[in-house]
């Protein structure tokens, strides 16, 4: 048994040892302490007067969780002699001339948790004993009470119901001592004196836990705001006077009066009567309107005006229509909040950007004159500072007062939808407001909030503009065919010509490069508005400078923090734009600039920047036709043809790491080219016909040398690209790919010989799935299937199976897919019996996907001879069916075995079902059904099934589950079978299968 000695030499090695071994010891050591009998007595031995604090405090910390995890666990003699020794030994604690602050905290804890333990018991006692302490040690007798109402959230449902009905008939009382409590601090503190503050905070603390006593945890206060008001007018009267004094300058006291006002105008509880609501919301109006005076302050603290925010934007959103329309303050509390919103901070800014949003829920004929388009204007002028960098802000490494988690919350989550709600007001008004911000731009930072206004409000400002009467079809920004006002049709020509202003000066050579050079957030800003008003670019009619915004994108990839952003601009603009770039010069101008800027960009450009920008110039080209799509494609692939053959020639023997990555970023910029190639003509001629087959008949030496040289053949990467290719060029030919699928999947299949990669597989899948209908490609995927299971077969030997989730995976997806596109020659194959048994494995395994294709593969074999009429008309003839029976006889008993056991354990619950209807088919398969009913009692009675070593499943259950299965049909048995394996998880009880008993 544990010494007190000991337990105090450990808590002094924990906390004052400078060895880390030591300390880890002594934790451990502790750890290992507090679940054992002993630490029920030691801590009484260790709470007295002459030991240090930290002991005190951890001997008290010691009894409280002990009471809270193993009170129930103790007879009812040791429950009542350690509650009345911890009352002892409270009363002793107060006598003591010297109490730790956090110590007193641990013991009224200790308290409140024994009252919480025991149901509730003894609790009204220590109200009125903590009530009676009020007037002469007011501290301690509110954190008694404060731990009381405060357990009630640890405990579960019983027990806090069992405290919360003990505590709630003396909330009255205890409220009403409070209010006079608290009135009695806010004179004091009016006046100057500060003596109050701690005790004013320990009161507002302890209101707040008791009016969020609830019988249910989070349900909010246990009174609505008229009913407080109301029936306890006092304590919200004093919480208000307290609030309008500013807490005698007690930041702590502010945030406590705010704390309980907000839960107290929460989103929860409403009365019937609107009148006492309204009244209570007009009177936390009229105290927030109070502290006006004491914003403007100087050197006035941020918890005030924060308070005010959050407690505003609380009524907007509890009432937005009176407290925003209806209520006589409404126009001055907007007003307050402006005030606010003058304060510098993102965390300020995000507390008042919710009120103005809750605001605007209401109709703007409802709300008062000041608090429609001028209010949304003058929060726009003050939002500026918040959106803007610093003035000397370079980087983030470098900042150290602006928190960038904060900035980025506003910028990212808060300020979009204030500034579209602005936009939607203001509309012109809005973007001229802008544009003079970036015309009269001092600094960096002032022209990049600037774009930020712009470019958030993009979608509302090219639905507007964008359009019009006639319907402009084809675009996600379009509108509908319905007349325009005037009035609307004028702001759209405004609105039109300030965008061609803006963009003619971005996108010119002078204004571009100031936007680039003058820091890379400005040129990351400049980038994203282009992306944003690429559909402008797209369909805006006159003359819009297309040709300068790609060279302004293109100029800014060698900026590391505006390359992504660019690059995505570029794909987005070829995008919007692919119509106006059909001239087969302007391809070419394009293409040159394009390559010539990557290849000024150097290796510091990331590959999937330089794959986006390939993307784009291949979503032009796809616009061309005919001849002019061939040289088009030539154009643009012949650089990354001529890259890849060079390195590969190069690293055939030995290539160095130069050489691996010359080779792997070309052919994956080849990929990225063949993307969005779409097809010409059909199948009618020679591979070479279609745009992708053609690059991949030029680029088939390369990636044969590739493939077939060992030294190549060892990087993974490298390989990885060869696949990338492969599959871009199956997706790009879709329904005319035939000829390109029997090149692709000998390809592949020589490929996984040589690697092993499972996206070898996965390419011949997706070709097969595109080609299924036909007999050359389901000839050439079975050839494909069968040469890969060679290949796969030594390497999932062993532990292979679990340690390559992967390429299980791909294989028996694959296997799935040629048995849709080949049954009757797959029945018939010697890879059947293996591939069988590597499903029934692999059903074992934990990862979602293996265990999907396995299932989905056994589904469709156990399915075969399940429906004669189905089965003529796939082709299946009595020898197919006797092949597949054959094998599913030899292999059934460890097949159901592997699928109970998968439903009783291993396979993921949203599998469970998959796993089940397998079973399910099989005993509608005639020739199986007798046999699968044998081995599924089997599987249930074996001591092997999981569940019935830990406990969860008897054998009386399994004798039920084998007994009752053969009498269900359909949905029945599958529910039998869920349920069964439920039980085994330990999620469901035996009860369950006595409804099957039925």
């Amino acid at each position: 048994m544990a010494s007190p000695e000991q337990v105090v030499a450990a808590l002094h090695a924990l906390y004052h040892a400078n060895d880390t071994t030591q300390q880890a010891q002594a934790n451990d050591w502790l750890t290992s302490f507090q679940r054992s009998d002993a630490a029920w007595q030691v801590p009484f031995v260790l709470l007295v007067p002459q030991q240090p604090d930290e002991v005190q405090f951890f001997a008290a910390t010691l009894l409280v969780r002990k009471v809270r995890s193993e009170w129930t666990k103790l007879d009812a003699p040791s429950r009542q002699g350690l509650n009345q020794a911890i009352r002892t030994r409270f009363q002793e604690v107060l006598g003591w001339p010297r109490v730790g602050d956090l110590v007193l905290r641990q013991q009224c804890c200790l308290l409140a948790a024994v009252s919480g333990a025991s149901g509730g018991e003894g609790a009204s006692e220590l109200v009125s004993q903590a009530l009676g302490l009020l007037p002469s040690n007011s501290l301690l007798a509110l954190r008694l009470l404060t731990a009381l109402a405060e357990e009630a959230e640890e405990l579960d449902r019983a027990r806090r119901l069992a405290l919360v009905n003990v505590l709630l008939p003396r909330a009255r009382e205890l409220l009403g001592a409070l209010g006079a409590l608290l009135a009695s601090a806010e004179a004091q503190l009016r006046s100057g004196d500060s003596g109050p503050a701690a005790t004013a905070t320990a009161g507002l603390q302890c209101a707040e836990a008791w009016l969020a006593l609830n019988p249910v945890a989070g349900s909010g206060c246990c009174f609505t705001p008229g009913e407080l008001h109301q029936q306890h007018g006092g304590l919200f009267g004093a919480v208000l006077a307290l609030l309008a004094c500013g807490g005698g300058s007690s930041d702590e006291l502010l945030e406590a009066a705010v704390q309980l006002l907000l839960l107290v105008f929460g989103p929860e509880g409403y009365s019937s009567d609107d009148a006492p609501d309204q009244a209570a919301m007009s009177a936390l109006a009229q105290a927030l309107l109070a502290c006006r005076g004491r914003l403007t302050a100087p050197g006035s603290s941020d918890t005030l005006p924060a308070g005010v925010a959050k407690l505003a934007a609380a009524l907007a959103e509890r009432w937005p229509d009176f407290c925003c329309g209806s209520m006589p303050e409404a126009g001055p509390l907007s007003d307050l909040m402006l005030l606010c919103l003058e304060r510098p901070g993102p965390d300020m800014a995000c507390h008042t950007v919710d009120y103005f949003l809750m605001a605007n829920t209401v109709p703007l004929a409802e709300r008062p004159p000041q608090m429609r388009a001028p209010l949304y204007e003058a929060v726009l002028q003050r939002l500026v500072p918040h959106a803007s960098y610093p003035p000397t802000f370079t980087s983030w490494e470098e900042e150290s007062e602006l928190d960038e988690d904060a900035f980025g919350r506003l910028r990212e989550q808060f300020l979009p939808e204030l500034l579209d709600v602005a936009y939607g007001l203001l509309r012109l008004r809005y973007l001229t407001l802008a544009w003079q911000l970036l015309e009269a731009a001092p600094s960096w930072q002032t022209a990049e909030a600037a774009l930020l206004l712009l470019t958030a409000v993009s979608l509302g400002v090219k639905t507007r503009v964008l359009s019009d009467s006639g319907g402009n079809g084809g675009d996600e920004n379009s509108g509908g065919g319905a007349a325009v006002s005037p009035a609307v049709a004028e702001d759209r020509r405004q609105t039109g010509e300030l965008l061609a202003k803006l963009f003619a000066r971005v996108c010119s050579s002078e204004g571009g490069g100031s936007m680039l050079g003058s820091h890379p957030l400005l040129a990351a800003a400049t980038c994203r508005l282009v992306e944003r008003y690429s559909a402008w670019f797209g369909r805006a009619g006159g003359e819009v400078p297309l040709q300068g915004a790609f060279q302004l994108l293109l100029a800014a990839l060698p900026i590391p923090a505006a390359s992504h952003v660019a690059a995505q601009a570029f794909q987005q603009l070829c995008l919007r734009c692919s119509w106006k770039l059909k001239d087969p010069a302007a391809f070419a101008w394009l293409t040159e600039v394009a390559l010539a800027a990557l290849q000024h960009a150097g290796g510091g450009l990331p590959i999937a920047d330089r794959q986006l920008v390939v993307e784009g110039l291949a979503r032009v080209a796809a616009g061309l036709r005919g001849q002019q799509l061939q040289d088009a494609v030539a154009l643009l692939t012949a650089p990354f043809l001529q890259q890849a053959q060079q390195a590969a020639s190069a690293g055939a023997a030995a290539p160095d790491s130069a050489t691996r990555r010359s080779l792997t970023h070309a052919l994956l910029l080849l990929a990225a080219a063949l993307r969005f190639l779409a097809p010409a003509g059909d199948d009618s001629g020679e591979v070479g016909g279609q745009p992708a087959a053609r690059v991949l008949g030029q680029a088939a030496p390369t990636l044969r040398l590739v493939s077939q040289s060992p030294a190549w053949q060892a990087d993974r990467e490298a390989m990885a690209a060869v696949v990338e290719v492969h599959r871009r060029a199956i997706g790009t030919a879709r329904q005319h790919g035939l000829q390109l699928t029997l090149v692709t999947l000998p390809a592949m299949a020589t490929l996984f010989a040589a690697t092993a990669l499972p996206d070898c597989l996965d390419v011949a899948r997706e070709a097969v799935e595109l080609q299924s209908e036909e007999p050359q490609v389901a000839a050439a995927a079975l050839q494909a299937l069968e040469a890969a299971c060679g290949t796969a077969a030594p390497l999932l030997q062993g532990g292979g199976l679990r340690d390559s989730p992967a390429l299980v995976s791909a294989l028996l997806a694959l296997a799935d897919r040629c048995t849709l596109a080949t049954p009757t020659a797959m029945w018939c194959s010697l890879v059947l019996p293996p591939l069988l048994q590597l499903a029934v494995a692999a059903v074992g395994l934990r990862e979602a996907d293996p265990v999907l294709h396995a299932l989905e593969f056994i589904g469709k074999l156990v399915q075969t001879g399940c429906s004669h009429q189905e089965a003529d008309q796939e082709g299946v003839t009595p020898a197919h069916l006797h092949a597949s029976h054959r094998v599913l006889m030899a292999q059934g008993p460890g097949l159901v075995a592997a699928l109970l056991a998968a439903v009783c354990d291993t396979c993921p619950r949203h599998l469970m079902r998959n796993a089940a209807d397998c079973i399910r088919r099989m005993l509608l398969n005639p020739a199986l059904t007798q046999q699968t009913y044998a081995w599924l009692a089997a599987a249930a009675s074996s001591s092997q099934l999981p569940g019935v070593a830990d406990g969860y499943l008897s054998a009386e259950d399994c004798a039920t589950f084998a007994a009752v299965a053969p009498r269900l049909r359909g949905p029945r048995f599958l529910a039998l079978v869920l349920d069964f394996g439920l039980i085994a998880r330990g999620h469901n009880t035996s009860d369950v299968l006595l409804a099957y008993e039925l």
